[in-house]
């Protein structure tokens, strides 16, 4: 009756053992679909098999990959988060959280001029399952953000392979000239000298609003430098850091 429906949300997805995820694969029948939203409940404290990704929400990206404009995953274990960034070529907005990634698919490329605007990947844990602070590949994540050059917003939290040298590299094939708001919080291995080097301190990286939140590399002398940087050059970015 609702074949034709283009945005789906599905939240607190019991995926049933025995099924290994085959029943989440139904969505792909869905004939229309370009937003996609998927919560799991799912125990990341055991250590059993899952095949959730693998054979319940693989199928849906390899059927509407290509029409998908927008993604929120919530709580998916074994991410391919290769696979998505490739099969995903009409992809706008991008929002992780909660997850564990795998690194299957680490060579692939993206579609040229992708437009992905909205990038968010939280990587802290979930409440009730312990401490998971999994991050995506560092491979994946540099070929992910080297390729979305339209990017005008990103959002990144407990990410521990959000390194310079991920960053760094990634902008010699990305200016990040559409870029304005600018959050990380809680990355511990990124530091100033490779942000002020790569988009904070470009003239063509149009930054409105940018947040350092609990980053242990960027000091207080870091975010005074920079704000007087703004004021110097009377541009018109909020800056914060805590």
């Amino acid at each position: 009756m609702v074949s034709d429906a283009a945005d789906i949300h599905l939240y607190d997805i019991d995926v049933h053992e025995a099924s290994h995820g085959q029943g989440l694969s139904m969505v792909k029948d869905f004939n229309n679909i370009t937003k996609l939203t998927l919560d799991m409940r799912q125990d990341f404290k055991t250590t059993n098999q899952d095949f959730t990704f693998q054979l319940g929400i693989t199928p849906i990206l390899l059927n509407h990959g290509s029409n998908l404009t927008f993604i929120m995953f919530t709580y998916v274990r074994d991410l391919d988060l290769g696979l998505l960034a490739s099969t995903c070529s009409s992809l706008q907005q991008l929002k992780l959280q909660y997850n564990i990634y795998s690194n299957v698919t680490s060579k692939f490329e993206v579609v040229p001029d992708w437009p992905l605007k909205n990038l968010v990947i939280l990587c802290c844990s979930h409440p009730g399952t312990g401490v998971f602070f999994n991050s995506p590949d560092e491979t994946v994540f540099k070929k992910i953000l080297a390729g979305a050059t339209n990017l005008e917003s990103f959002v990144v939290s407990y990410c521990s392979t959000f390194t310079d040298k991920v960053f760094t590299d990634a902008c010699q094939f990305n200016p990040f000239t559409n870029l304005t708001d600018f959050m990380i919080t809680n990355c511990k291995n990124i530091t100033m000298k490779a942000l002020e080097g790569t988009v904070l301190m470009k003239n063509d990286v149009p930054l409105k609003n940018v947040l350092f939140f609990g980053c242990d590399q960027i000091t207080l002398t870091d975010f005074t430098r920079y704000q007087r940087y703004i004021e110097t050059n009377h541009y018109k970015v909020q800056v914060q850091w805590q």
